[in-house]
Formats: structure tokens, C-alpha cells, sequence
């Protein structure tokens, strides 16, 4: 049981929502939260509300069970034409890695759970041929090497870069590896989750 979390819906025939969440915490009470999260989602997604109000709703939905723990979260629907609309709630920075450059989408708000009251920005993020979406959870970059040095954010933009026009599960093991090696024999701590998207 861990607390990570990911999902793809279908919206309707040309678009499909990505999500990949992190319950702060560990085990029990964070499997439990990220179960609470996934029966929110479904029902949000059943009425088309804007994005910034589906999440406000997933927040509010967690905030008035007065669970302790947090959940970061990225949410984003992909239309059929390319464009990301999205909303980043203190999720480590998604990256969309382009043919000649490498770009954050970070805008949103703070954590899901902190407050009912939260209001969240979204954020819309144009997708060209090739272009990919790297969405992760901190168990990949907050790994350290035997040298006590952690990868970070950096690190994974390292790794993707270059990847542009790559097969997803290209990217994925690509990931795996450049990981492992970095890491040599040091363990993994946390849960860790990869979801990675390509525009055709």
C-alpha cells in the first residue's frame, strides 16, 4: 500500500484527462486518502465543470473530511488539437519536453487538503508533434546517490532531455536506467510513479 496515485479518463471521443497525485505520508492512512481522491475524481468527472472547478471540488472534498494528510496533484485535460489545460497543486514541476527545449507546468496552487477555501489557476500548455508530457512523483527525484547527492528536479530534466519524439515506454525505461545508475547501490525510499504522454 503507498500513497501515489495515477489515472487516465476518457472525457469524450477527442480528449482524455492524465492525473498523478502523492499523498503525503505512508502506508495505511495514505492508501486510504488516495482511494478517497479516486472517488472524488470519478464523480467530478461525470458533469463537465471547468478544470479549475473540478479540482477546487477534489480539494473541498478532502478539506471537509478533516484528513491531516495532503495530497499534491497534477490534473490536465489533452485535447485532440494539442492544447493541455491544467492545474498543478504543489506537484513537482511537469515537465514537456519539446524538440529543442524542455518546459514546467507549474501553475496552480497549494496542496489538496490544506484548506476548502483554496482557489486554484489553471494553466494551458500548446503540444506540438512529438512533444511530450512527463509527469512523476517525488520518489524518483528525491532519490540520492552514495554520495548523498540528490537528483532533484534537474536530474529528471536531465534525463528526458533529448527524448523528444520518443515512444512513452521508450521514455519510461529510459528513466528506470539513468535512475538505477545514479543511484548504484543505494535503495529506493518511496513509492514512485511515472506517467508520460506523447502528442502524434
Amino acid at each position: 500500500m503507498g500513497g501515489d496515485y495515477f489515472q487516465v479518463i476518457p472525457l469524450n471521443r477527442k480528449s482524455f484527462a492524465a492525473t498523478v497525485g502523492d499523498a503525503k505520508g505512508k502506508g495505511f492512512e495514505a492508501a486510504v486518502l488516495v482511494t478517497a481522491l479516486h472517488a472524488a475524481l470519478r464523480v467530478v468527472n461525470e458533469i463537465p465543470f471547468k478544470v479549475a472547478h473540478k479540482v477546487a471540488l477534489l480539494n473541498r472534498s478532502l478539506a471537509e473530511k478533516e484528513i491531516r494528510n495532503l495530497v499534491t496533484l497534477f490534473y490536465g485535460e489533452f485535447e485532440e488539437e494539442g492544447r493541455v489545460i491544467y492545474v498543478n497543486c504543489s506537484h513537482p514541476p511537469v515537465l514537456v519536453v519539446r524538440k529543442d527545449a524542455i518546459e514546467d507546468l507549474q501553475v496552480g496552487g497549494v496542496f489538496l487538503g490544506l484548506d476548502y477555501k483554496t482557489e486554484y489557476r489553471i494553466g494551458v500548455c500548446e503540444l506540438n508533434p512529438g512533444d511530450l508530457v512527463v509527469m512523476y512523483t517525488d520518489g524518483w527525484s528525491e532519490l540520492f546517490n552514495e554520495q548523498n547527492e540528490e537528483l532533484g528536479s534537474e536530474g529528471m530534466r536531465d534525463i528526458v532531455r533529448g527524448c523528444h519524439g520518443m515512444p512513452p515506454r521508450e521514455v519510461l525505461e529510459r528513466i528506470q536506467r539513468a535512475c538505477d545508475e545514479f543511484r548504484g547501490v543505494m535503495p529506493y525510499h518511496d513509492d514512485r510513479t511515472l506517467l508520460v504522454v506523447r502528442k502524434d
